[in-house]
């Protein structure tokens, strides 16, 4: 079974904190133990103001972990991965309803079989995400 991980965007320090288990994480939280101090401290203060990244376990054409809210180039555009109908997605919509609509392609079939080390099936490429990076999703090259 593969562990959740996330990303956690902090929208008052306008900071992506670094993927953490969700597991090491919940044990932070319930149990106010953290190695991070700074990563506690950030949760504990403004908690309402966290968007949490959930990894989709798949790996980009780089081998780089693809989570939610990355941007991707796929085939010459710029795409959001997203989670949605109970499972990941890459949509052009600035929004996640986007998606909901049919204007979106699932991420698995988009990856191909990457389960080996430069697969050429592979045409995903990580290039930022939607809250460090929302220029390029203005970037249609």
């Amino acid at each position: 079974m593969n562990k959740i991980k996330i990303k956690i965007w902090d929208k008052k320090l306008n900071k992506m904190w670094e993927p953490i288990e969700l597991s090491m994480l919940l044990s932070y939280l319930l149990f106010k133990k953290c190695p991070n101090s700074d990563l506690y401290m950030a949760m504990k203060d403004h908690f309402i103001d966290m968007i949490f990244l959930q990894c989709s376990n798949k790996i980009d054409k780089n081998l780089k972990e693809i989570y939610q809210g990355d941007i991707v180039k796929y085939y010459e555009k710029n795409l959001i991965v997203g989670f949605a109908n109970a499972h990941f997605m890459i949509f052009s919509g600035k929004e996640l309803d986007d998606a909901y609509r049919g204007n979106h392609e699932d991420l698995w079939k988009a990856l191909g079989d990457v389960s080996k080390e430069n697969d050429s099936e592979n045409k995903v490429l990580v290039i930022g995400n939607i809250y460090e990076n929302p220029e390029l999703l203005n970037e249609q090259k």
